[in-house]
């Protein structure tokens, strides 16, 4: 062999030597590491670009930059993206791109990608917080119905333009119609975005209000009625032989209370009662006392106390009683003190509820009485509510 083609050969194995490194390794700007240099763990409101760019830096196995190299951004949660989903690494091995961070508050994450199943995946997060408060919506505690002196919890929440809750926000309570009280007159959202308020319902009947307000939204109001009622203790009738074969009335409970055009009363049986013109031994009969001035001294003696067999007093004077009429029409008579009749209307029976809407016309203006009943079956007085004093359905008013 030539000398000539001898240095050839080992021209061409040393140049072999230098391309495949003589330890066997990667040769240098072979891609290897992919790491963040800022911009990762960083917090944000969402819907907004986050303050500092997502900084990486791909690298060798020596350390060094490699360049040229596409790296892909990609959103994984949350819903946001980057301002450049591929971007090529400097002569430093660097890339950026901007996170914009999605609608949800919480925590987000996002990855940074090479083509290369030998570079490892670069896990990004960040955490988003609620935007500014958009809205004020009640999420529990409307339209409600309590008896007087009950309380029931109000609730709102505050959310930023993309349904989140807002923190840290003051919500303002006022009762603005009826009687009834707040626990405290504002209170702050917690993390979800939800307030709290207790109403406690006054000693008067009708409706309620309540708003609730955020400075710069518009404001929610909370609708109640307030009840006055009385329970029974059951099986307290005071029947006697002269009721043999009939099922005699037993009260449970009166609640009443006004709409715009009636008083309502619910008398609730213990067993089911009918009116006269179904018939039959579960016909009830009876009356219902009203003292429209709620003062003792004014009216007539009630029906209730004429009636009760033992000791006790409804407390009332009454302008105006019930008769529970047996003339087979269905309908219920109302009179005055004098016993002339004032008007008549067709009571509702449903079961064991026996529910009466007494227009207003023929009481006072807004309902505000006190009430008291006695009920029987055709033969004689059963029972009587309440056992002693009466139903307010609000304060008497002054002298």
């Amino acid at each position: 062999m030539s000398r000539i083609r001898c240095a050839g050969l080992a021209i061409v194995a040393a140049l072999a030597l230098v391309a495949c490194g003589d330890d066997g390794t990667v040769p240098a700007g072979t891609p290897k590491n992919l790491d963040v240099i800022t911009g990762d763990a960083q917090t944000g409101v969402v819907g907004r670009a986050l303050i500092n760019p997502i900084e990486v830096r791909l690298t060798d196995d020596n350390g060094e930059g490699v360049a040229g190299i596409e790296v892909l951004f990609t959103v994984t949660t949350g819903g946001g993206d980057f301002s450049d989903a591929t971007v090529v690494t400097d002569e430093l091995g660097l890339a950026e791109a901007r996170w914009t961070l999605g609608p949800l508050a919480g925590f987000q994450t996002a990855e940074a990608t090479v083509d290369d199943p030998a570079v490892n995946i670069l896990l990004l997060g960040a955490t988003a917080l609620a935007d500014r408060p958009a809205a004020l919506t009640i999420t529990s505690g409307d339209d409600q119905e309590g008896i007087l002196g009950e309380a029931a919890e109000l609730q709102v929440r505050v959310t930023d333009q993309f349904n989140n809750g807002v923190r840290d926000v003051t919500v303002n309570w006022a009762v603005t119609e009826g009687d009834a009280t707040l626990s405290a007159a504002s209170s702050t959202t917690g993390s979800s975005g939800f307030a709290v308020d207790t109403v406690t319902l006054g000693q008067t009947v009708g409706d309620i209000e309540i708003t609730a307000t955020v400075s710069g939204l518009p404001p929610v109001t909370f609708q109640a009625l307030a009840k006055a009622q009385v329970t029974e203790p059951i099986r307290d009738e005071f029947s006697t032989s002269a009721s043999a074969g009939l099922v005699p009335p037993d009260i449970n409970r009166i609640t009443a209370w006004p709409t715009q055009f009636e008083l309502i009363v619910e008398i609730e049986f213990w067993d089911d009662v009918v009116s006269d013109v179904v018939g039959g031994p579960n016909v009830v009969v009876g009356f219902l006392d009203i003292d429209l001035d709620q003062n003792p001294a004014t009216g007539t003696t009630a029906k209730t106390d004429i009636a009760r067999p033992g000791s006790g007093s409804t407390g009332m004077g009454i302008e105006r009683y019930i008769d529970f009429d047996t003339n087979g029409t269905g309908d219920f008579t109302i009179y005055d003190a004098s016993a002339a009749v004032v008007d008549t209307f067709t009571p509702q029976f449903d079961g064991n509820v026996l529910r009466m809407a007494i227009p207003l016309n023929n009481l006072n203006k807004d309902g505000i009485v006190s009430l008291a009943a006695v009920v029987a079956t055709v033969a004689e007085p059963t029972d009587i509510a309440p056992n002693d004093g009466n139903i307010s359905l609000g304060p008497p008013p002054p002298p």
